[in-house]
């Protein structure tokens, strides 16, 4: 069977998969020197927060489109409106938690940064069926331009409020803009009916149910160790973290974001020709982890040096943590292809256990290791990361081998 991702595609879906979160990214590094890392800081603790409602919202309802083999018309206009009505649910529910969310997280400006971000819900609930049904045909290449218009517009208001002194605003509503430019042209691939198949739907559903508490665990991971370091260590340093990520860890996002929701529609479609399955896991693993290892030699030796030249003296500090957060991700490259590969054979219950099991863990000791400070919080994470790395990476070996 032919391999239904060529290297002209794999370029294509790299951009266009690639934009959201280089978007998010680039408009940070951007405005960085306009900003402290309290700022970035808070900003993070947001974007938190507005993940967890997303992944809700979401319901793993793009990962089971991905996979579905017959969408009917019906069947799509049951998933936008339950994504968009579900959208304006956790509207209501997000407003309602703000204050304490604030409280909690010892952030007062957090309460008004969340009641804006709040329109984003239903908002991008409509976005995500189109980019699903681009990404199902491989249509990476028209997604790309649907994705780089509200980038470069989000970058100029971004730049221009920065410098006029908005702050952290500056990022908020240039995230709000791109969002609504975005939803106006992905109108185009998918215009919504009211006929709908919601006997169908359960089917989808059922399976996303499972991708839903992998991201609730997959955004329990980062965000509550986001919350503890702000907790015990502060909003600076969590700022600092946040600006290391970014520079460190956050290039090999690009790089496996991209490649896993290529990887899942493909493996699906080999699900029953274990040979070429097992051919299509090599040729991605091939592709992927050479590329993170090199990317990590690259960020360690050339970029560390230069980082209080470009975005000023405040983040002198993160050089060292952009080393370290490199090499992790070169690390973690070894089990990307796991989840996908149970996801598409149809068993997200096993990767549900497995994420439980080293979440549970991970926070465990986080708990006890962060109060002692940064350095113990980052020798434990090492360790801890380099484990599940090859845990992982072994588990889809067993498995392709039996």
């Amino acid at each position: 069977m032919r391999f239904p991702v060529s290297k002209k595609r794999i370029g294509w879906g790299f951009l266009a998969l690639n934009t959201p979160q280089f978007a998010q990214t680039f408009i940070s590094l951007m405005v960085a020197p306009f900003l402290t890392p309290t700022d970035l800081g808070l900003v993070a603790l947001a974007a938190g927060v507005m993940l967890f409602f997303e992944n809700l919202r979401d319901a793993g309802l793009q990962e089971a489109l991905l996979r579905e083999e017959n969408l009917t018309a019906e069947l799509l206009n049951a998933t936008t409106w339950f994504l968009f009505f579900g959208g304006c649910f956790w509207v209501l529910i997000l407003l309602l938690c703000a204050p304490w969310v604030a409280v909690l997280l010892k952030a007062p400006a957090l309460k008004e940064i969340l009641y804006v971000l709040a329109i984003l819900l239903p908002l991008e609930g409509l976005n995500r069926l189109p980019i699903a049904l681009l990404m199902r045909e491989f249509a990476y290449r028209k997604l790309f331009f649907y994705q780089i218009i509200p980038l470069l517009v989000s970058v100029t208001i971004a730049l221009l409020l920065a410098r006029k002194g908005w702050r952290y605003w500056a990022l908020i509503y240039a995230s709000i803009v791109a969002a609504i430019i975005r939803t106006l042209l992905l109108f185009s691939v998918h215009r919504p009916g009211f006929k709908s198949d919601w006997k169908s739907f359960k089917r989808l559903i059922l399976f996303g149910f499972h991708i839903v508490w992998q991201f609730f665990l997959g955004w329990l991971n980062v965000n509550a160790l986001r919350f503890m370091i702000s907790h015990f260590l502060g909003v600076f340093t969590l700022g600092l973290l946040s600006f290391a990520l970014s520079i460190g860890w956050r290039p090999f996002t690009f790089l496996s974001f991209p490649l896993l929701k290529m990887a899942l529609p493909c493996f699906a479609k080999f699900r029953n020709d274990w040979k070429a399955l097992k051919q299509a896991y090599w040729k991605f693993f091939k592709r992927a982890v050479p590329a993170a290892w090199l990317l990590a030699s690259v960020i360690i030796l050339l970029i560390p040096p230069f980082l209080p030249k470009i975005f000023g003296p405040q983040w002198e500090g993160a050089s060292s943590l952009v080393r370290f957060f490199a090499l992790i991700g070169a690390i973690q490259s070894l089990g990307w292809l796991t989840p996908e590969l149970f996801k598409a054979l149809g068993y997200p219950q096993v990767i549900s256990k497995l994420l439980f099991a080293q979440v549970f863990i991970g926070l465990l000791i986080y708990f006890f290791v962060i109060p002692h400070g940064l350095k113990a919080f980052l020798s434990t994470f090492f360790f801890l990361e380099l484990g599940f790395a090859f845990f992982n990476f072994f588990l889809a070996q067993f498995f392709l081998e039996r």
